[in-house]
């Protein structure tokens, strides 16, 4: 059973053409055999969350079969879901992409492979969160 600290809410969630937008145009991208990772910093005047928020682009070309894109979605937030206590990095938006190897791999593979892309991400000192601005 989930607690609401541990649910996959729509505020973790990015909506919006233009979240999408700007994660793809300042991101950082993180590639392995089975996804892409691109992150970036939230903007502070247009987006003032602190959650982390996930956005998932899982292709047709990727996975032909919808039952093979709703499972890779499916493992993707999950495994967020249970990473996102963890982050030390607030403000960062996330898109996954997934590549042609994800739809014959198992799922431990798939989790594995989120987990490293989670803690690279954590790790990154160029998303690392900003000293807070001095009030003149």
């Amino acid at each position: 059973m989930t607690t609401a600290s541990t649910q996959f809410t729509r505020v973790q969630r990015l909506l919006k053409a233009d979240q999408f937008k700007h994660v793809f145009n300042s991101g950082i991208r993180r590639h392995d055999e089975f996804f892409t990772v691109i992150a970036a910093r939230q903007q502070a005047e247009e987006y003032p969350f602190s959650a982390c928020r996930l956005g998932l682009a899982i292709s047709r070309k990727a996975a032909a079969r919808a039952t093979d894109r709703n499972r890779i979605k499916r493992i993707v937030r999950e495994s967020f879901r249970l990473a996102n206590p963890r982050w030390d990095n607030t403000n960062i938006d996330l898109v996954v992409m997934a590549k042609r190897g994800s739809t014959g791999a198992r799922n431990a593979r798939l989790f594995h492979s989120l987990q490293a892309h989670w803690q690279r991400i954590q790790s990154d000192t160029q998303l690392a969160p900003s000293l807070p601005r001095c009030a003149l």
